[in-house]
């Protein structure tokens, strides 16, 4: 027994739709993922700068290019001061939204191109 004519063409245009519509979902959640990085990356920015700034980080960073005959005199104990005034937890949640916001536009962009074949 053979198979129908036109049966491959007609399996493969199933999946190839079925493609479609997985990546259209997929871009639609990316999308509304990409909108929540975004419009947190602003306040996100702010609270690491603000902290960054009561942390004196700022202050220890512009001594290094001051005076700089002084950092390299005490350069680990410059280092270690530098170190614990850095704000690692909002660092750490800078890093983390600005990575969820190019990876997601980066899946954005890849469906975008099999759904309506930009090049």
């Amino acid at each position: 027994m053979e198979p129908r004519e036109g049966l491959f063409e007609e399996i493969m245009g199933c999946i190839r739709r079925e493609e479609f519509f997985y990546a259209k979902c997929r871009m639609a959640a990316f999308f509304l993922l990409f909108a929540v990085s975004a419009v947190a990356f602003l306040p996100v920015l702010r609270i690491a700068a603000a902290e960054a700034a009561e942390s004196g980080f700022f202050e220890f960073m512009s001594l290094m290019f001051s005076d700089s005959g002084a950092v390299l005199a005490l350069w680990q104990n410059f280092l270690l001061a530098l170190a614990e005034s850095l704000p690692v937890v909002s660092l750490a949640a800078l890093l983390i939204v600005t990575l969820v916001l190019f990876q997601s536009l980066k899946i954005i962009s890849r469906d975008l191109k099999f759904v309506y074949g930009y090049n």
